[in-house]
Order: C-alpha cells, then structure tokens, then sequence
C-alpha cells in the first residue's frame, strides 16, 4: 500500500497543520495595538515599536488598587482615553518594573515619568526596596 494513502498518514497530515497554526497564532501579540492607539502614542513622544512600549503593550491589563478601591490600566485603554501623561507614565512604569525584576541592584528608579499607579501591589513593595 502507498505510505501517502495509510489513513494514519492522512490524519496526521491535517493535525500538524493545525498544530502549526496553532503555533503561529501562539507566538503572535496577544496585545497588538490599535492603529488608533499607535497613532495617539507617536502624538504623546512615544515610538509604538520601541523596547519600552513594546514590554507596556506586552504587559496587557495591569490590575491594582488606589486608595483601597481595584483599578485597571492598560495601554490600550489610556491610549483610548488620550491620556498624553498617563500614557508616557505607564510606559515608563512598565519598563522600569521589568528591569528591576530582571536587575535589582543595578535599576534606579526614574526620574521622569514616575507614577507607581501603574505598579501591582507586589511590585510597588518590590519597588520599595529600593529606597
């Protein structure tokens, strides 16, 4: 019997593309910004395919508290909301959060842009430490 005619072999031909698809749509940005918010980032200073957007964008959905009461913020929704400030501040947050993490002793904290708003409460204590 022909190998490419084994009904093994014609299963298996389907699950691997399917497998493989699955792969790609795995590895794409679950957080692809909107044209729109990548529009309003150029208007505030910010490169959309810069380093520091890139990990803000990657970080999706930051969920913390002010003041006691739950907050939700994310670069797509401040972009939204046009929020020029709070926008370069989350990006700046985002990036600075994820060196520390990576390097602690070598991170200082930013002079610019700083708003520990954008900080879980378990990285606002990290943060902390530092002082």
């Amino acid at each position: 019997m022909n190998q490419l005619n084994r009904p093994a072999f014609r299963l298996s031909i389907p699950s691997a593309l399917l497998l493989l698809c699955s792969i790609a749509i795995g590895v794409s940005p679950a957080f692809a910004l909107s044209p729109k918010a990548a529009a309003f980032l150029v208007s505030a200073g910010l490169d959309p395919n810069s380093e520091a957007v890139r990990i803000a964008e990657a970080d999706g959905e930051i969920h913390t508290t002010f003041r006691g009461d739950p907050k939700v913020y994310s670069l797509e929704k401040l972009a939204a909301e046009q929020l020029k400030n709070a926008v370069r501040q989350f990006v700046a947050m985002r990036s600075f959060i994820r060196s520390l993490k990576a390097n602690f002793a070598n991170t200082a904290i930013p002079k610019i842009d700083f708003n520990a708003d954008y900080l879980t409460p378990d990285e606002r204590q990290l943060m902390f430490k530092k002082y």
